[in-house]
């Protein structure tokens, strides 16, 4: 078994979208595919060999702050 994380890819975040929408409704699209490609990478940046962010949670916090804004 791994130690390394499995990370999402775009095409992994838009599916889950897609059926969010089809359970709680809302609405399609996507408003900037750049942004998106940026954000689903951010967790799985490295330096030297070793992860920027300090653990996953920082890594999914990095995310979740820049899709917010």
């Amino acid at each position: 078994m791994s130690s390394e994380p499995d990370f999402l890819s775009v095409e992994d975040v838009l599916l889950l979208h897609q059926q969010q929408l089809a359970r709680y409704g809302g609405g399609a699209g996507l408003r900037d595919a750049g942004a998106l490609d940026s954000a689903i990478a951010m967790p799985e940046a490295t330096f030297d060999g070793s992860f920027v962010h300090e653990d996953l949670f920082a890594g999914l916090l990095r995310v979740l702050g820049s899709s917010v804004s």
